[in-house]
């Protein structure tokens, strides 16, 4: 019956620790921009650290980050490509460090059938700011669909 309790208070300590540790592994951003008319068409997703990828960032989507601070900042543009119509969203649930990569955890949202939205195309998009990040950056999408 000891060694029961024993295994079980291992156990325990050991996934309250793992979770810990997980949270020490999420860094903070901040949304700033965000919007549903991006001037850039297609889906697409931009690790910007360093003044050559904010170039290259720009000449592709003719957008401007205000003031960026690549000393302690990197940025993330993520663009979700032409939709059809109103009713799309972007967003980001949560950003990972796990070892010499980051994870960007991506909600894609979409309206069901019965949303009553605008008929007109849209092209969401945003833009986070995070502390600084090295090393690969891999996105995860999940898609959710917003029932109305």
């Amino acid at each position: 019956m000891n060694r029961h309790i024993y295994m079980l208070a291992v156990l325990l300590i050991s996934i309250v620790a793992l979770g810990c540790a997980q949270s020490e592994n999420r860094l903070s951003f901040e949304r700033i921009a965000e919007g549903i008319y991006a001037p850039f068409p297609e889906k697409a997703y931009f690790v910007i650290r360093n003044d050559t990828e904010y170039l290259e960032f720009w000449n592709k989507t003719n957008m401007i980050i205000k003031n960026p601070d690549f000393e302690k900042y990197s940025y993330l543009a993520l663009f979700m490509g032409e939709r059809p119509t109103g009713g799309y969203m972007i967003a980001v649930k949560e950003i990972v460090k796990e070892g010499n990569k980051v994870k960007v955890y991506i909600e894609l949202a979409e309206p069901s059938e019965t949303c009553f939205v605008t008929q007109e195309i849209t092209r969401p998009f945003l833009i986070v700011r995070v502390e600084k990040i090295e090393g690969d950056v891999i996105f995860v999408e999940e898609t959710k669909t917003i029932n109305c």
